[in-house]
């Protein structure tokens, strides 16, 4: 990443400590995946991005009061509230619409290494699965009971560039 470039400039949170990105990953209890790692330590440790901005690591974008997000530490721990799960063992029990495939999961489970990256509005989120890449989209389902995660990109890069 070029530190001179001309849209490098302006972001609100300093780029990640090599402390706070040990500290974000022994939180974690895995390491960040290599792309997101090098943004927090080389651009920025959160607040850019699509939308309202990619939640920070430790000490970043999330971590001050007055701020309605929450770091990816912060929603992660929220959600391993709940019984954490293998993906790859709910796979083929989705459902079809519009030519994709969304994976309906319960309320009570949350996908192992699943890092929620961005609120999208409307009770939905973009999420990292740091076990394959994806970008995957939590959003509710009609079934109250359940949530429907679904494809955005296959990459965190795809996911920027869009």
């Amino acid at each position: 990443m070029l530190s001179d470039h001309p849209q490098r400039t302006g972001f609100a949170y300093v780029p990640a400590s090599e402390e706070q990105l040990r500290a974000t990953e022994a939180a974690l209890g895995f390491p960040l995946p290599p792309l997101l790692r090098a943004l927090y330590a080389e651009v920025a440790n959160g607040g850019f991005g699509p939308g309202g901005g990619i939640q920070g690591a430790l000490g970043g974008y999330g971590s001050r009061t007055d701020e309605p997000a929450r770091t990816i530490v912060d929603d992660y721990d929220w959600h391993r509230q709940v019984r954490l799960v293998d993906l790859a063992d709910y796979a083929g029990q989705g459902k079809r619409g519009s030519g994709k495939e969304n994976l309906l999961l319960p309320y009570e489970v949350w996908p192992e290494r699943l890092l929620p990256l961005e609120d999208l509005g409307c009770c939905m989120q973009a999420c990292l699965d740091c076990n394959t890449g994806l970008i995957l989209c939590m959003a509710p389902s009609a079934n109250e009971e359940e949530y429907e995660l679904g494809l955005i990109v296959p990459s965190l890069e795809d996911y920027l560039e869009r």
